[in-house]
């Protein structure tokens, strides 16, 4: 059951998207800055320093 309510979802937001060309593009734009932050974050690798307050904790640095 869970799988036909998925499929159903999923159908009527296809469909909506082929109706609707602004909600499209803007979707597509959306995609694409998510795609292009997550490489710039993978391609800085680990020269940065976070800026999450926890991770600082997680690596063993208690001092601020």
């Amino acid at each position: 059951m869970n799988k036909k309510i998925l499929g159903t979802a999923i159908g009527a937001g296809v469909t909506y998207l082929m109706r609707n060309k602004s909600a499209r593009d803007k979707l597509i734009s959306t995609v694409r800055n998510f795609v292009s932050d997550k490489e710039n974050r993978s391609n800085t690798g680990k020269s940065t320093l976070s800026q999450h307050p926890a991770d600082s904790y997680r690596s063993g640095d208690y001092t601020r």
